[in-house]
């Protein structure tokens, strides 16, 4: 969802540079893209290069076969497999060669596409998340679960969402739609992610019944293909949009901006930029 994957010590300069990273946060283990994830005898990194050819610069004598530690960390330039369920902190890579031009929605992503009548800019996902899901892949891409704030953007969503008709969605309900709004105290009253009640962001246009809460399990918000609200379980897997508002997107300027973002468990703990001008 950066463009990134997880770095690996590939050579002495990249290395280094994550021993830098580790020595200036205090980590001690840090997850590398290093895995053996198909044959626990088989180790590569996530690019396809064998182990083998990075012991000229890595103690790998502690990287071991198991069915169950398939997953790999460095420490104090020493790789160690662990389980993949653990939790370790990691670094995000990017080349600085295949940074491209952001678009007018302020990334490279070009799935996200703006839309003149809001002004806003939307990606569909049509692989289907849960609601946090959701939420947080939208989050990851530097944007949100989108908000319905006018019949003007129900409008923009029903038509992306028309794109993409239900046969060609795998999804619990290929006619619902994920939405960022949620009724979070389980009383009926309905926010936006944004801590609006809806009927001030600008739309509560529910279809009919809705919501009614079905099973007593239904307070994540989604929509119809006719774009009228309905509460859905948090749990069920539907497509989702996420939305970018411009007037906070990042702008391209003259100097070229590399970020290396670190994260810890599932929180990120900083964002490192380095510029070239």
């Amino acid at each position: 969802m950066e463009d990134a994957i997880l770095a690996s010590p590939l050579d002495e300069q990249l290395k280094d540079a994550l021993g830098t990273y580790s020595k200036a946060y205090g980590i001690d283990r840090l997850y590398v893209g290093i895995h053996a994830t198909f044959s626990s005898k088989i180790w590569h990194s996530i690019e396809g290069i064998p182990l083998e050819n990075l012991e000229d610069h890595l103690n790998i004598s502690q990287m071991w076969s198991s069915d169950y530690r398939t997953c790999a960390v460095m420490e104090a330039g020493s790789l160690i497999n662990v389980g993949c369920q653990q939790m370790f902190p990691y670094i995000c890579y990017k080349s600085d060669n295949v940074i491209r031009e952001l678009t007018a929605c302020g990334t490279n992503d070009t799935a996200y596409q703006l839309d003149n009548r809001t002004g806003n800019c939307y990606k569909f996902h049509a692989d289907a998340r849960s609601w946090v899901e959701a939420y947080e892949t939208c989050f990851a891409e530097e944007a949100y679960l989108a908000i319905i704030n006018s019949h003007t953007e129900a409008r923009v969503l029903t038509d992306i969402f028309s794109n993409h008709p239900s046969n060609m969605i795998h999804a619990d309900h290929p006619n619902v739609m994920n939405i960022g709004m949620i009724d979070w105290e389980h009383n009926r009253e309905w926010y936006t992610i944004h801590g609006e009640p809806i009927q001030d962001a600008g739309y509560a246009s529910w279809s009919r019944g809705e919501p009614n809460n079905a099973d007593l399990i239904e307070y994540c918000g989604s929509i119809y293909r006719n774009g009228l609200l309905n509460d859905e379980a948090c749990l069920k897997k539907n497509v989702f949009i996420c939305e970018k508002d411009v007037r906070f997107v990042q702008k391209e300027d003259t100097t070229e901006k590399l970020y290396t973002i670190v994260s810890e468990s599932s929180k990120n703990l900083y964002s490192a930029e380095s510029e070239r001008s």
